[in-house]
């Protein structure tokens, strides 16, 4: 979804910038890439960019790992160690911060959630664009396995910062970048934004 919302901003002339994990896909070679490998990485780098240019609008679509081994060591030998028990901690949630960081940037938060009604994703999503002070969210069900990762197609819903959602149904990644985009564009000109 992030590359296609790349390729979309670009085609309507923006200036991209594109933080992003391992990805297989690829992305426009008109954008500035920023490679990372871990969620703390991302919001570092996230951080950083907010803090250091001007952006206008960020699509936060990556889907960052929401915990993360307390400690980091070397390999472990299954020789001697049959058994291992794994202490997580939470990672930072960088669409938390990035109003903190940027208040007047357009924040288009993301949501992943599996199995929950229209309703349910709407209640949540609503929720959680409140709590990261997002100015909209799109929000969609990857357990669908026709739509979301590893597939071509998507359907989200749209949710603004008055709490209205819209349905934008399966269709090629591609269109629903257009669609979230016009959406965008629609809410940063409306009166008194």
């Amino acid at each position: 979804m992030g590359a296609a919302l790349a390729f979309e901003s670009i085609r309507r002339g923006a200036a991209v910038t594109v933080i992003h994990g391992p990805i297989t896909i690829a992305l426009p070679h008109q954008a500035r890439t920023i490679s990372i490998h871990t969620t703390k990485e991302m919001y570092d780098e996230t951080v950083k960019q907010l803090q250091s240019s001007n952006y206008d609008v960020v699509l936060a679509t990556a889907a960052p790992s929401d915990y993360a081994p307390k400690t980091v060591e070397k390999k472990i030998s299954t020789d001697n160690n049959r058994k291992l028990t794994l202490e997580l901690h939470a990672t930072q949630k960088i669409i938390d911060d990035i109003k903190k960081v940027s208040p007047n940037v357009f924040l288009v938060a993301f949501r992943a959630q599996v199995g929950l009604s229209r309703e349910e994703l709407v209640t949540d999503g609503y929720a959680r664009l409140k709590q990261a002070s997002a100015n909209l969210l799109a929000t969609n069900d990857v357990g669908r396995t026709d739509i979301g990762f590893g597939s071509d197609y998507n359907e989200v819903t749209l949710i603004n910062a008055k709490g209205e959602s819209r349905i934008i149904e399966r269709r090629t990644k591609r269109e629903i970048a257009k669609q979230l985009l016009d959406a965008v564009s629609d809410n940063l000109n409306r009166p008194g934004k």
